[in-house]
């Protein structure tokens, strides 16, 4: 027999990846370049994740170091963990739980660690693009050199893209005021444009950037990072 549904009664649709390795996407990054936060340097990237992306959740993993060698200073190094998971509600509605990880010698930030949660939704939605807004609220453990460990709790707004057609693009940018010291906030922007080359292996780019509003004494507000390199998609 045959069914007739009207359009307006579909949210979305979506494909279904039939096993489990149909779902799981693991890959290794290296690149180099030759910008970090206000002064030039040779920079170097070697980067971890794991996406396993199933019909009614997504967990992605990602664990990424810079090696910055500068020829007036020290050479230093930046090391990131993130991990992030969301549940897939109706109509386009997720909840969502993460976990970062920071330290940064460049910036004297030995130790960030910041676990929160928040509910989003998918304003777009197509097998192309998807564009999410989320909001909620984080716990931000942080450990400069020049300050003892501070706690505090920051609101998080934040949007992700995701684009999937010829290259694959994937961009997240949140903010986090802060909601115990006054003026202060922070940004963070991470994308990352992969290129099909050869089979698994892509030409890759990724950008970060973190913005601190009110950092410690002598610290600078901005850092920033462009690699080029490789990704080996297995």
């Amino acid at each position: 027999a045959t069914v007739r549904t009207n359009p307006e009664d579909f949210y979305s649709i979506s494909e279904v990846k039939l096993t489990f390795w149909d779902t799981l996407d693991i890959y290794t990054d290296l690149g180099v370049n030759v910008v970090s936060g206000n002064s030039r340097v040779s920079q170097a990237r070697f980067g971890e994740g794991i996406d396993y992306d199933a019909l009614d959740f997504e967990v992605t993993i990602d664990a990424t170091t810079y090696f910055n060698e500068q020829q007036e200073t020290e050479d230093t190094r930046r090391t990131t963990v993130s991990a992030l998971y969301t549940r897939n509600l109706d109509l386009g509605w997720g909840a969502i739980g993460l976990y970062q990880f920071e330290s940064d010698e460049q910036q004297g930030l030995d130790s960030r660690s910041l676990l929160g949660g928040a509910i989003g939704r998918r304003v777009v939605n197509s097998r192309a693009h998807r564009l999410e807004l989320f909001a909620g609220l984080a716990l931000n453990s942080e450990d400069f050199a020049q300050t003892s460990n501070e706690e505090s709790v920051e609101g998080l707004l934040g949007t992700r893209y995701r684009l999937r057609s010829g290259a694959d693009l994937d961009a997240t940018m949140i903010a986090f005021p802060n909601t115990e010291q006054s003026g202060r906030y922070r940004v963070q922007l991470d994308a990352s444009l992969s290129i099909d080359l050869i089979d698994d292996l892509d030409f890759n780019t990724t950008v970060y950037q973190r913005y601190d509003s009110d950092p410690p004494p002598e610290n600078d507000n901005n850092d920033y990072g462009l690699t080029l390199g490789l990704r080996w998609e297995y």
